[in-house]
């Protein structure tokens, strides 16, 4: 879906509040460190992601290429992570 930001229903809107991540940021796995900043998750290689969720859970899930996860993640980890072109959608 694109959002054409200029239409006036959405001005004075903030990014966030119409589903836009104000800023992106690429997502290196590490089994060590969380994320610097959480967010949703994009997947730009299929595969499996190992992750931490925003309340700590530690999972794995297939993810398709394209897609993002719908919820908060804090870490991606190496170990287990086959999904490439992982970037954080920072929604701040």
């Amino acid at each position: 879906m694109t959002v054409d930001v200029r239409n006036p229903k959405f001005m004075g809107m903030s990014p966030v509040s119409i589903g836009l991540a104000p800023q992106v940021e690429a997502c290196t796995p590490n089994d060590t460190a969380n994320l610097p900043n959480e967010g949703p998750v994009y997947v730009g290689g299929a595969g499996d992601l190992h992750f931490l969720d925003g309340n700590g859970t530690e999972l794995t899930l297939p993810v398709v290429a394209g897609g993002t996860t719908p919820f908060v993640v804090t870490k991606v980890f190496a170990t287990g992570t086959t999904a490439t072109a992982l970037a954080v959608l920072v929604m701040r």
